[in-house]
């Protein structure tokens, strides 16, 4: 049995691990034998939606207007090989810090096995071996309609204005 539990290095981020595993070989004659193998993993990331913008944004950057009052968005300069220089606007990472807007990831993989063993001889058995595998991921994602990200539905577009 294990527990692993982490805080990210970005606000509100983490991940929890519980696993179990266990294994039980039993004689239950002299000619016949049984072995259970079962192993459960289930994990649980959370993290941030929107906040990752942090690391994209340009040192030069305020997130503050003028008159101290805190936009919901920014102006991004970007360009490409191609064309010149273009204006897009990204989410204010401070505006978005008080609202939930939050993406959980739950994941469970169970795997069974068992084995039945039957000695017809000490140069002889017969042996069935047979195991189910379960995964399941279910994945929620929530953008607070008061924000940039939840007016706009993505945090990694640059929506223009």
């Amino acid at each position: 049995m294990a527990w692993y539990k982490e805080n990210g290095a970005l606000y509100d981020n983490g991940f929890d691990r519980k696993s179990l595993r266990v294994n039980i070989d039993q004689k239950v004659s002299d000619k016949f034998s049984v072995a259970v193998n079962l192993s459960s993993i289930i994990d649980k990331t959370t993290r941030r939606n929107g906040v990752p913008e942090l690391y994209m944004i340009q040192p030069f950057q305020n997130p503050y207007n003028a008159d101290g009052s805190m936009p919901d968005s920014l102006p991004v300069k970007q360009s490409n090989n191609y064309g010149p220089m273009f204006q897009t606007w990204t989410q204010n990472f401070l505006a978005e810090a008080d609202y939930d807007n939050t993406a959980v990831t739950d994941v469970q993989n169970h795997l069974g096995a068992i084995k039945l063993r039957y000695d017809i001889k000490p140069w002889l058995f017969v042996q069935s071996a047979n195991s189910v595998n379960y995964m399941g991921t279910r994945f929620n994602s929530y953008l607070d309609p008061r924000t940039y990200s939840g007016k706009y539905g993505d945090t990694l577009t640059c929506l223009p204005r």
